[in-house]
Parts: structure tokens; sequence; C-alpha cells
């Protein structure tokens, strides 16, 4: 469920391991000047866009998903939707698990 360069270590577990409500995203692309608080974000190529609340904190966006997600993966783009309208996108940079 996760890689650890530093300490050479990979770390296995359950696919319910994989979930998370949420995530902290960096090197932010705004096409959109405003936003909405409720979006829609992409976290993966062939994944379906998932309703989330977005705010800025500390030059990053943090996104709160309505239902936990699979596999969030920091390296990883991410891209915010108004419906069909695209606001923006970034890096994803930490995963947030647990109550946010």
């Amino acid at each position: 469920v996760s890689i650890d360069p530093k300490e050479n270590r990979i770390v296995v577990g359950e696919k319910k391991d994989l979930m998370a409500k949420g995530l902290l995203a960096g090197e932010m692309n705004m096409l959109a000047k405003v936003w909405p608080q409720r979006v829609y974000a992409k976290i993966r190529y062939r994944k379906k866009e998932a309703l989330c609340e977005v705010t800025a904190e500390n030059g990053r966006m943090k996104v709160i998903f309505a239902e936990e997600q699979e596999a969030i993966t920091p390296g990883q783009s991410v891209v915010f939707y108004d419906h069909d309208r695209v606001l923006g996108g970034g890096e994803i940079e930490e995963v947030l698990h647990g109550p946010c």
C-alpha cells in the first residue's frame, strides 16, 4: 500500500488499506479564477470523476472527497472539474487517511 524508498521498504496490505478520504495537491495550474466549493476531481485517467470539496491551504489544495477513493497516489496528477469545465489541476503530494 506504500513505498518508502528512504527505508528501502514496501508496505503490503489489503484493498481496504488503499482507501482514503482526501489529498493535498501542489504544483497547481489554475485555469479558473473562481471555483465553486464543491467540484469534481479525477485522480486516474480511466477513473470516473468524484465529488469533493477543495480549500486552499498553505499554497496547496486540500481535497476532501464525498466518498473514499481507492489508490490515491502521490506523484500522480489530480484534475478538477465543474461538470464539463476544467478548473485546474496539480500534483498529488500527500494522501489524507482517517478523519480530515
